[in-house]
């Protein structure tokens, strides 16, 4: 597996293709015809694809990692599951996810050849931003990467027909623009590069890495990039979630809400259970902005807050009665 995997001595991401991914000690691998799944020393379940060496952590919903006996594949590799030993309970579930890769699939069909006479087109530009500045990329990966851009380029849809720039809207920045094509051509999103560095940048630089991750994944819903936008939660919960920036974050993917940020809030709302003394101590200012300005967030946590200082009272009052 570390031949394939990565090293733990070595530098890398934690995810990544092949030896750029990165373990800390390997153990209890299981083998299908299209995977190698492995557990960590430290419950970190992975999978690696046995094609590209494509090394990604597998996000388990609803069940303790750490309380896991043992795990298993099925034979066709469609199937997951993991025993608890006390009290002894088992748990399934699909081995398929958004983060899967399909990048080798889809540049398998991208048609080379075409050059517009009929076809895709080499050459289609975007504007967006609010200085309506032009981009450009390769129709053919466009429609090769992307269901929406497939249907827009590719099935008589007038963007499709027409060679002048496409308007995504004044709101789409420069730098989603980039990251979203950069993942098109490459399968690769990580606003920062390795996504640990971030534990020690600034508050200001993080937040500024966490708005762009944002835009991205609103990209990603509106051209229907499901790996995409699950990589920008993956980083925004595994790297970003600080007690510093939580409040802006938090209010930025509850208004609007966002369905599709369901995960994220979550981890948001738990982070924020977790680490409200601090916050509250430390980030009043957050706190105080949301409620000057009327954000529907602001009512949202003084309701929580008053149910957790409830709770913690009755936690000592509950300690005293027992002494």
């Amino acid at each position: 597996m570390e031949c394939i995997a990565g090293h733990p001595k070595a530098a890398g991401r934690r995810d990544g293709f092949g030896s750029d991914a990165r373990f800390t000690h390997l153990k209890r691998p299981v083998l299908t015809r299209r995977f190698a799944y492995v557990r960590e020393s430290d419950n970190r379940f992975c999978r690696i694809n046995l094609e590209t060496f494509e090394v990604s952590t597998l996000q388990m919903q609803g069940v303790d990692i750490n309380a896991v006996e043992t795990y298993g594949v099925t034979p066709d590799g469609q199937m997951m599951f993991v025993v608890f030993a006390v009290p002894f309970r088992i748990f399934t579930a699909c081995t398929v996810d958004a983060l899967e890769s399909t990048f080798c699939a889809d540049m398998r069909r991208v048609d080379w050849h075409s050059q517009g006479n009929g076809g895709v087109r080499p050459n289609v530009q975007f504007i967006a931003g609010k200085d309506h500045k032009v981009y450009s990329a390769d129709g053919r990966i466009l429609v090769a990467r992307s269901a929406y851009f497939n249907s827009m380029l590719s099935g008589g849809m007038r963007e499709g027909i027409e060679t002048s720039p496409i308007d995504l809207g004044e709101d789409v920045s420069g730098g989603a623009i980039d990251a979203l094509f950069n993942f098109l051509y490459t399968d690769h999103f990580e606003p920062v590069s390795p996504p640990s560095r971030v534990f020690e940048m600034r508050d200001e630089d993080v937040l500024k890495f966490a708005k762009l991750a944002l835009e991205v994944h609103t990209l990603a819903d509106r051209f229907i990039l499901p790996r995409l936008a699950r990589l920008c939660e993956v980083f925004l919960s595994d790297f970003a979630l600080r007690a510093s920036i939580l409040i802006p974050m938090l209010a930025s993917i509850t208004s609007p809400q966002r369905p599709s940020l369901a995960k994220l809030e979550a981890a948001c709302w738990e982070f924020l259970e977790d680490n409200w003394q601090e916050i509250q101590r430390n980030h009043e200012h957050a706190l105080q902005e949301l409620i000057e300005n009327s954000h529907p967030l602001a009512l949202s946590i003084l309701q929580a807050a008053t149910v957790v200082k409830r709770g913690t009272k009755r936690t000592e009052e509950d300690a005293v009665e027992g002494s």
